[in-house]
């Protein structure tokens, strides 16, 4: 009898102190919440309409262009590329002009 009376009182010993200390659960769990949110909004990038994310370090190399990606600062690296539209003009006239295999000299007006 007196071994049934040691496991009855062990027993009720070893219950972590849950039925009594629900909040410190609750609490926990609701800090736990708190932070993944938290972390998300620091570590979640967006791009912009004409711009690409790309991520490299821990998981390899990903490129992202309309939707946002979770970066993790120590273990990644974010760069921003812009993917907008640019105009590029060259011209070659006069004293710069180019000079053709025939030696006549061109002018060129090039835009890309």
């Amino acid at each position: 009898m007196d071994r049934f009376l040691i496991l009855a009182q062990v027993s009720e010993t070893t219950t972590l102190g849950l039925k009594n200390d629900w909040w410190l659960v609750l609490a926990v769990i609701i800090g736990f919440i708190v932070f993944v949110a938290i972390a998300f909004t620091k570590f979640y990038q967006k791009p912009g309409p004409e711009e690409a994310i790309v991520k490299t370090g821990l998981f390899g190399l990903k490129v992202q262009t309309g939707n946002g990606m979770i970066v993790i600062p120590l273990l990644q690296e974010a760069q921003r590329m812009d993917l907008s539209v640019k105009r590029i003009e060259i011209a070659r006239e006069s004293e710069d002009g180019l000079i053709c295999q025939d030696n006549i000299r061109a002018d060129i007006r090039v835009a890309f």
